[in-house]
């Protein structure tokens, strides 16, 4: 998924930084989350932010899905703990691919 206010602002005159909301996620991992806790699935997909710097670089941002899922970690137990770690070193890669 994709959501940004950067084009939408312009087309009403207003010129802001660009910025991008980029969701994630799998099917199969969706399936093993409800599995766990259905909800914890309002979390999903889970999020990376794009923001346009000053100088005309850009950062990206993001909140570990092991940060995401933690208020369902005493209805998912383990398992969602598990799950939440997998997705942390997948985000890792993602990002570290997305700034190189």
């Amino acid at each position: 998924t994709q959501a940004g206010p950067t084009k939408a602002a312009a087309a009403r005159g207003i010129i802001i930084p660009g910025n991008l909301v980029i969701g994630a996620f799998n099917n199969d991992y969706a399936v093993r989350v409800l599995e766990t806790s259905v909800n914890a699935m309002i979390e999903a997909p889970i999020r990376f932010y794009v923001t346009e710097n000053a100088d005309g670089t850009a950062t990206l941002s993001y909140k570990t899905p092991s940060h995401v899922f933690a208020p369902y970690a005493q209805q998912g137990g383990e398992p969602l703990q598990e799950i939440a770690t997998e997705l942390d070193e997948k985000f890792q890669a993602v990002a570290e691919s997305a700034v190189n």
